[in-house]
C-alpha cells in the first residue's frame, strides 16, 4: 500500500510510534530546520528543475517544501528517500523533522504549547 507521508504518520500516532522508527533503524536523528530544503538546494547549487528530474516529482511539488520541509505530508515515502539522497540528508532526519512540525502545528491549531 502507498499512502502520503501524512497519513503515515496519523497510524504512528495511533500505535505510539514515531515515524522515522518506522522506516528507519537507527534513532538517533536531528531536527532540520523547516527551510533545509532550500539551504541544500544553495549549497548543492542544484535547480528546482534537476531536483525534481531526480527525485522524480512535478517542480511545483518541490517549490512547496523548499520554504517548508512540513508540505512533504502529501509526497509518498520513495521520493522522500531520492530526495533525501540527493540532498545528502539522513532518512531519519527529514522523518524526525516532518515529524516534529506536523506535531507542532498540531498543537498549534489546538492552542496548546509547547
Amino acid at each position: 500500500m502507498v499512502v502520503p507521508l501524512r497519513v503515515a504518520q496519523c497510524i504512528c500516532m495511533a500505535l505510539d510510534m514515531k515515524l522515522e522508527e518506522l522506516y528507519c533503524s537507527n534513532s538517533n536523528h536531528n531536527i532540520l530546520p523547516r527551510n533545509i530544503i532550500d539551504i541544500k538546494l544553495k549549497e548543492k547549487n542544484l535547480s528546482v528543475a534537476e531536483l525534481s528530474d531526480f527525485v522524480g516529482i512535478y517542480e511545483s511539488s518541490i517549490e512547496k517544501i523548499i520554504d517548508d520541509i512540513l508540505n512533504i505530508g502529501d509526497w509518498v515515502v520513495d521520493p522522500i528517500i531520492s530526495l533525501a539522497e540527493k540532498l545528502e540528508l539522513e532518512l531519519g532526519s527529514v522523518l524526525k523533522s516532518y515529524s516534529a512540525y506536523y506535531d507542532e502545528e498540531k498543537m498549534g491549531s489546538r492552542g496548546g504549547n509547547h
